[in-house]
């Protein structure tokens, strides 16, 4: 417990002292989170980065297809879970900012906007198949 309110002190002297680049530390930790951390010896990883990458790009053309669609707009149901989907991310976001973004972060984002990576990844199949027919 001393040890740990001595590191604690600290650590709020440095932010005080350093308020610029505690912020700045706290954005790059952000970015860490929703992208890919080279630096990382599991997020580094050629396999991770694929996968990862696919689901960033899958989870941008799912939110294109809600708006595009307006599901919001449309279903009070979609426009809760969005608020809740959105709401989440966000406090993941700021956990990470303030501790760690750790890849296992992403794993509990991913959990919670699935659904829109589902409905993009169908809604590209859809168009596919309609222009094969």
């Amino acid at each position: 417990k001393v040890n740990s309110d001595i590191h604690t002190r600290e650590a709020w002297k440095w932010i005080r002292e350093n308020p610029a680049k505690a912020a700045l530390l706290s954005l790059k930790k952000a970015a860490i989170l929703w992208t890919i951390d080279m630096r990382s010896i599991m997020g580094g990883t050629a396999a991770y980065i694929l996968i990862y990458s696919f689901t960033l790009s899958a989870l941008m053309i799912g939110i294109f297809f809600v708006r595009r669609n307006h599901i919001s707009k449309t279903s009070t149901n979609a426009k809760t879970g969005f608020g809740m989907m959105i709401l989440w991310c966000v406090l993941m976001t700021m956990l990470a900012m303030v501790f760690f973004p750790l890849p296992r972060f992403q794993v509990l984002l991913i959990g919670i906007y699935f659904p829109i990576l589902g409905y993009g990844i169908t809604q590209l199949i859809e168009r596919y198949k309609n222009r094969r027919t």
